[in-house]
């Protein structure tokens, strides 16, 4: 087995000089990131579960650029402002993600934390304009810093269900592992009337912009564990639609050009924590049968599109010691051209699935 990777953890004086865009010039990065540290316990509690898995991901990008410019990650930042919520920013996309604990459900399980998935679109990407009306108003607004998400004083002011895209739940597995499970949908659409017909005012493709979230966190975890997945499943269900009517009511329809995905990675190493024996896997749910399922260490000989090779390939990333002149990373050849294997080109959202 590889060895592992040596990661600096943030501390409350974090490292300036490797910090990217957009963060450089803005006065919230010190405050934003200040407190992002890992804490070497063994978490009990969700929210310290979150901050663990999240906040290992943030000391990889601190300590190995190479590693990062693989990922497509170029910065990360926490908020706990009126909420805690951490922002990403990528390499593929202009605009910012966020990730914030969603309030709990009596359904949801008790040691588990689900997040809210949200995309921030910069208004120069084509992207903007297939978010709704109100959302293209809400990001123009004064609402937003120059980093391209709510300004301090904004914090908890946008609605929570504007710009969303999906959730993701993080959830024990033993003492050293953890599972991640992200629910989206393809295609989130809503409709509203006009001339006395439907017409779509939002058609954002949830899942892929999601997966912008989801790939490098999956991979980190692995690159970080040397450990991939130990199991991997995938579902994909009918969708629902948002029909809006101009008195402001609402209903919800099937809507059968989308789709609902849930995807679920379980085995992964919790960042500073020693490998051991995967916990066993859950139970595949009662009578619906995954559309993809695999438990094995080496990549699948076939992963569908919205499963990548790189969730598996990332256990065995080497990369170069850090050097001035920016040498490039070593990686097989094989691995080679498929780093943007899930970014958005804003079209043939349809291509490659199951």
């Amino acid at each position: 087995m590889l060895p592992r990777p040596q990661v600096k953890v943030m501390t409350a004086t974090p490292d300036t000089s490797r910090r990217a865009s957009p963060l450089e010039n803005d006065p919230r990065s010190d405050e934003l990131s200040a407190n992002a540290t890992v804490p070497e316990a063994a978490c009990t509690d969700p929210a310290d579960l979150a901050r663990l898995v999240i906040e290992g991901l943030f000391g990889l990008i601190l300590s190995d650029p190479h590693a990062s410019q693989r990922l497509g990650l170029k910065a990360m930042a926490r908020c706990d402002k009126e909420s805690t919520a951490w922002y990403f920013w990528t390499t593929s996309r202009l605009g910012a993600f966020e990730a914030a604990p969603r309030p709990a459900s009596p359904e949801a399980e008790p040691d588990s934390i689900v997040l809210a998935l949200r995309y921030f679109p910069d208004p120069r990407e084509a992207l903007f304009t297939r978010f709704a009306p109100v959302e293209q108003r809400a990001r123009l607004s004064s609402r937003f810093d120059s980093a391209g998400v709510p300004g301090p004083d904004s914090a908890g002011q946008v609605d929570s269900g504007l710009f969303h895209l999906g959730c993701l739940r993080i959830e024990p597995q033993g003492a050293n592992h953890v599972g991640l499970c992200l629910s989206a949908q393809d295609r989130c659409i809503e409709y509203v009337r006009g001339d006395g017909q439907w017409q779509a005012c939002r058609d954002v493709p949830g899942l892929r912009l999601a997966l912008t979230v989801l790939d490098p966190l999956v991979c980190a975890l692995s690159y970080l564990g040397r450990q991939p997945p130990a199991l991997v499943r995938a579902w994909r269900r009918s969708s629902l639609a948002s029909y809006i009517e101009a008195d402001a009511g609402s209903s919800i329809r099937p809507e059968p050009s989308a789709s609902t995905w849930e995807i679920e990675l379980r085995g992964l190493v919790i960042p500073g924590h020693a490998g051991s024996a995967v916990p066993a896997q859950g139970a595949t749910r009662a009578l619906e049968q995954p559309v993809f399922e695999y438990a094995a260490e080496i990549p699948p000989h076939y992963a569908p599109w919205p499963v990548t090779p790189q969730w598996w390939q990332a256990a065995g990333w080497q990369f170069n010691a850090v050097v001035e002149s920016g040498s490039q990373a070593t990686m097989p050849a094989r691995e080679r051209g498929d780093a943007a294997a899930h970014t958005f080109s804003g079209a043939g959202d349809d291509e490659h699935k199951f």
